[in-house]
């Protein structure tokens, strides 16, 4: 015998008593004997045939040879037979008055491909349904078509013992819209329905799938091929105390609900699949006072042009305890009126089919950020999300030079400042994460007199001459990194340090005069001149070097050439090495030390910085080559717990090489921030 695909399910208590059972008509007339041996097979082509073979023949299959369209008499089969009937392609109507047309005691199988149907069309139709199951019933890779008469049911298990396969291939289809027909009544017993099977109900006011006492499971987790249940009115109506499992199901409603639920003492799992309707995926309606969950949401996807889940009283109030949701994505914000503790609704946009936003309901996630990142350009660093918060986040960068990797690793392709903004999209607030991308610690910028003190300012310009202009306050900044985790700021260092910065925009030189350019700075209350200050007019930049970190003043003054000045002869370029004739230093000019104090043994991790040491600058063609300083930028925090300002942004030079003074620009395309002295 054929073996059954069996649906394994959890079993529940059952309560109710059985249905009264259309007594079975007696065939009378002359037949030709088809009863046979047991485990034999019997072909029949008359209806006569058929009904002798199926009530008192013992054949464990009977195949159909042709469309048995005068089936005007009820089959009972007995609780001892067990009996397939093999459709062989072909249809068996049945016109059986008002009681449904087969009654089964036993344990019948029905296949092959075939129609079962209750009429031709709606013109002729007497019967109520189709099959009562008292015993185990399997329907596979057929089709029942029912044009519904009186209120009833397609199949109704009716007994406590009694089960259903609804395997893979097979279809119930309602298909008068005026007719009161349910599909599939589980009054009592158990019943599965496989993936890939279809109901269509068209009736105005009745269910493809009603539960009243019974058990009912649908489907398999993550299958490609779920059940497909349609309907005017709700696909899944479940009333009293009967138990559903949807594992997995394609449920959609025309009209009210993919499933309806009105009771408070039945239970609904949905694991998997996909609800929608206009009034929701899942409606409940209860008047009890209990609060105890009805339905359980473990995953699928649930809309609604009116809300994706829905629960009420008679008076309308929203009932949040009838839902428990540890899983699913829904449309529309209202799931947050549902969530179960320790939940939270994730934000999916363009999530459904229509462009709805869905909302996936997982755990909630407490993610401890980090507010600040150190990090040296070209390493990585991680934000430490969960997997939880991978799913769900979005980070936003405000520039460009930052690469997250895998959701959550953070690259550094250039220097400067890059802010981070987590939103894990679940209605919390954003978190920023400040990311200190660096080549090295050294920042310069011309900066508005107000960042300094304003003794500081008075002392710097009371210096000045009559022909002197202010070309700007300049702050320079040198800091380190402490055990990897914060920077300090340095007011001075053991050996000089070289700063070369742009200058601000100066009005033009007139025809005739030459620019002369100083530099001030105020130390230990008093104003000093700075020597050796290099001015690159042609870049428009100034170099020099420095042990301390303070306010800076630098002015120019106009003066006008004498007529009867000679023209200065040409310097030519010393070299210090005779056997490099490409390393030509011009004499005089400051060098630019390469920070080479931060050694990393893992990427992401930083070293303190120890005895500041300098190196003579690369070429600029290794500069570019090595660093790629062409796309550098520098940000130095402050976090020494003075005040902080901040300022605009500034380019920053940071080599000077062969000739006259030839330069590598960083360009810090960053907020900077800067201590008051």
């Amino acid at each position: 015998m054929k073996h059954k695909n069996i649906y394994i399910g959890a079993t529940f208590g059952l309560i109710l008593g059985a249905a009264t059972l259309a007594p079975a008509l007696p065939f009378t007339g002359g037949v030709t004997n088809v009863y046979a041996t047991e485990g034999t097979e019997v072909e029949v082509d008359t209806y006569a045939d058929f009904y002798d073979a199926i009530v008192n023949g013992d054949a464990e299959t009977v195949r159909l040879a042709a469309d048995l369209t005068e089936f005007n008499s009820a089959i009972t089969i007995s609780a001892e037979r067990t009996v397939t009937i093999d459709l062989d392609g072909h249809t068996l109507s049945i016109r059986n008055g008002t009681a449904r047309g087969i009654v089964n005691n036993g344990d019948l199988t029905i296949l092959g491909g075939g129609v079962i149907q209750n009429s031709d069309d709606e013109s002729e139709v007497t019967v109520t349904g189709l099959i009562d199951n008292y015993g185990t019933l399997t329907i596979e890779d057929t089709t029942l078509r029912e044009y519904g008469f009186r209120s009833g049911s397609t199949i109704r298990n009716n007994d406590d013992n009694a089960v259903l396969y609804f395997n893979e291939g097979s279809k119930l289809h309602i298909l008068r819209t005026s007719s009161a027909n349910v599909g599939i009544a589980v009054a009592k017993g158990e019943a599965f329905v496989a993936d890939g099977t279809e109901f269509i109900d068209l009736s105005d006011n009745y269910y493809p799938i009603q539960v009243k006492n019974g058990n009912l499971t649908i489907g398999t987790v993550g299958s490609e091929n779920p059940a497909t249940i349609r309907s005017k009115v709700a696909s899944i109506y479940s009333y009293a105390d009967g138990q559903i499992t949807i594992n997995n199901a394609d449920v959609e409603s025309e009209e009210r609900q993919a499933i309806k639920v009105n009771t408070s003492e039945g239970k609904i799992t949905i694991n998997g699949g996909r609800f929608s309707a206009p009034y929701g995926g899942v409606y409940v309606f209860s008047n009890t006072e209990k609060e105890e969950p009805i339905v359980e949401i473990n995953g699928g996807d649930f809309s609604g042009q009116y809300g994706s889940i829905v629960s009420t009283n008679s008076a309308g109030d929203l009932k949040a305890w009838a839902f428990n949701i540890t899983g699913g994505t829904f449309a529309g914000t209202r799931i947050r009126d549902y969530l179960s503790e320790g939940y939270s609704a994730y934000r999916q946009v363009n999530y459904f089919e229509n462009g709805w936003t869905g909302y996936t309901v997982d755990e909630a996630v407490n993610e401890d950020i980090p507010q600040t990142i150190y990090m040296k350009k070209g390493t990585q660093s991680s934000l430490g999300l969960s997997a939880t918060a991978k799913k769900y986040a979005t980070l936003v960068l405000d520039r460009e030079g930052i690469v997250i990797l895998d959701e959550d690793t953070i690259t550094a392709g250039r220097t400067g400042i890059v802010k981070v903004t987590t939103v894990l999209n679940d209605g919390t607030d954003p978190v920023e994460t400040l990311v200190y991308a660096y080549e090295n610690l050294l920042s310069a910028d011309f900066v508005e007199p107000e960042e300094f003190d304003e003794a500081d300012v008075a002392a710097l310009r009371a210096g000045l001459g009559e022909t002197d202009e202010e070309v700007g306050f300049l702050d320079v900044h040198y800091a380190r990194v402490v055990d990897g985790q914060e920077i300090e700021n340095l007011t001075e260092s053991e050996t000089p340090i070289t700063v070369l910065v742009n200058l601000p925009e100066l009005p033009e030189l007139a025809e005739g005069y030459r620019r002369t350019f100083k530099m001030f700075r105020y130390l230990d209350g008093e104003v000093e001149e700075v020597s050796d200050i290099t001015v690159n007019t042609t870049d428009n930049t100034l170099g020099f070097e420095t042990t301390n970190f303070v306010p800076f003043l630098v002015t120019y003054t106009d003066t006008e050439i004498p007529a009867d000045e000679p023209e200065p002869e040409p310097v030519t370029p010393v070299n210090p090495d005779p056997t490099d004739p490409e390393n030509n230093e011009e004499p005089g000019k400051p060098v630019v030390p390469h920070d080479d104090t931060f050694d990393f043994d893992e990427p992401g991790e930083l070293d303190p910085l120890g005895v500041i040491e300098t190196k003579p600058a690369a070429t600029s063609t290794q500069a570019l080559e090595e660093d790629d300083m062409t796309d550098a930028s520098v940000g130095v925090p402050n976090t020494s717990g003075s005040e902080n300002k901040t300022s605009s942004e500034i380019g920053l030079l940071v080599a000077m090489v062969t000739g006259s003074v030839v330069m590598t620009t960083m360009v810090l395309g960053a907020k900077k921030i800067y201590q008051k002295k």
